[in-house]
């Protein structure tokens, strides 16, 4: 497989449970489908997907409970799709989405239970919704501080550790629901004095 540079539909890796690289996609540059990589419960990292610099359709990494690091997506910029990062128990970081400059629809970071840090999307201006939930370890949303624009629902809940929302500052518009709930000791919403339209509910 090292000779592919392009694929023109989508990438499975799915339920592999004895997988622990995918090195042989390292010629993979560019995805005209999506990438979805769930339940490889030994794989330690994306290394095969280290030099694609962009996904036309979703990106999905979920269920690997061996995973460390998201570093060999350093050279990602673009994805046309969802980004959702869930389910993986030792991220303590998003360190190889510092290139990412646009998501073309939602971005889901869900269930991560050593996720300390969203820093590494600082590149992020603009997408349709926005879920973070269920990351017990996370303090902040520091990471978010560009994003100026969501057209779809915001959902930040089930978090034992937030306290803070400033990182929201820039939102101006919400073009769903705004959904702030479950989050145990955050005790105000400074950070959303910026929104002036809330499309749905509240």
């Amino acid at each position: 497989l090292e000779n592919i540079n392009v694929l023109g539909g989508d990438l499975y890796l799915q339920s592999n449970p004895s997988l622990t690289s995918i090195e042989a996609l390292l010629g993979l540059q560019a995805m005209d489908g999506s990438v979805v990589i769930a339940w490889n419960e030994k794989l330690e990292n994306l290394a095969g997907l280290a030099n694609v610099s962009s996904i036309s359709g979703h990106l999905n990494i979920t269920g690997a409970t061996s995973l460390s690091s998201l570093d060999a997506l350093s050279g990602l910029e673009f994805v046309g799709g969802d980004v959702s990062i869930k389910d993986n128990d030792l991220l303590t970081s998003l360190n190889g989405l510092e290139s990412l400059l646009s998501v073309g629809e939602d971005l889901v970071i869900d269930g991560n239970g050593k996720l300390e840090s969203l820093q590494q999307l600082e590149g992020i201006e603009s997408i349709q919704g926005l879920t973070i939930t269920s990351n017990p370890a996370l303090e902040n949303l520091n990471g978010l501080n560009n994003l100026t624009e969501a057209t779809g629902n915001i959902r930040i809940q089930y978090h034992d550790a937030l306290n803070s929302l400033s990182a929201l500052s820039k939102i101006a518009v919400v073009g769903g629901d705004l959904d702030i709930g479950y989050n145990y000791i955050l005790e105000d919403l400074l950070g959303l004095e910026g929104i002036t339209r809330i499309e749905k509910g509240l």
